[in-house]
């Protein structure tokens, strides 16, 4: 396996969007950038970075950061974050508030990562 240096920044999609200011030209790096990613352990991982990034972006249900190589503009890697709302009335008590928080933590501890 080939080992790198990395001398990286970390840009948000939407962050990207904004500095290449070009719509076209944007879709065009993301498209020709994420060609070359594959995994054989997740297939549908470097599918969603492929196809569905841009797009859950776009909704708000997803954040899609990109680790880019300063030298070439390649893109390294990436990571999503996963945004959730969670609204609870007002008249909620406290102890209500407390039991929802762990149980979202607890889901969040199951939910498969890689």
């Amino acid at each position: 396996m080939k080992t790198k240096n990395l001398n990286h920044f970390i840009y948000s999609i939407s962050n990207l969007r904004n500095a290449i200011k070009d719509n076209a030209l944007f879709h065009n790096y993301i498209s020709q950038e994420t060609k070359t990613f594959q995994t054989s352990l997740n297939p549908s991982i470097a599918h969603s970075l492929k196809h569905k990034a841009i797009t859950m972006n776009d909704q708000n249900s997803l954040r899609t950061y990109l680790i880019i190589d300063k030298s070439d503009l390649e893109i390294m890697g990436y990571f999503f974050l996963k945004i959730v709302n969670i609204k609870l009335e007002k008249d909620v008590s406290g102890k209500t508030k407390k039991e929802k928080s762990r149980l979202m933590l607890k889901r969040m501890e199951n939910f498969k990562h890689y």
